[in-house]
């Protein structure tokens, strides 16, 4: 195995909205996303930056990493903007 820079871009491969959070960190609704990454592996992880009702499969989404103060920095995806 090695590591591999990834591009960050993808699309939901499947995805579901959770109403009752794990933890308190979480405000819900929101929304958890199986994404299938360009470049051939899938990331379980939150979709951002839009309503939990609007992620779709098939939408595509770009990674966006949220820098909590109190934990490392996790991968998260947003709708894609789209280039420039």
């Amino acid at each position: 195995m090695a590591w591999k820079v990834s591009a960050g871009s993808g699309i939901v491969y499947s995805h579901t909205i959770v109403h009752r959070p794990q933890t308190a960190d979480f405000v819900v609704p929101y929304a958890v996303a199986i994404v299938s990454v360009d470049e051939g592996f899938h990331m379980l992880t939150n979709i951002v930056g839009c309503a939990p009702e609007d992620v779709a499969i098939g939408m595509a989404v770009e990674v966006v990493f949220d820098r909590s103060p109190v934990r490392a920095a996790l991968p998260y995806f947003r709708p894609a903007r789209g280039p420039g």
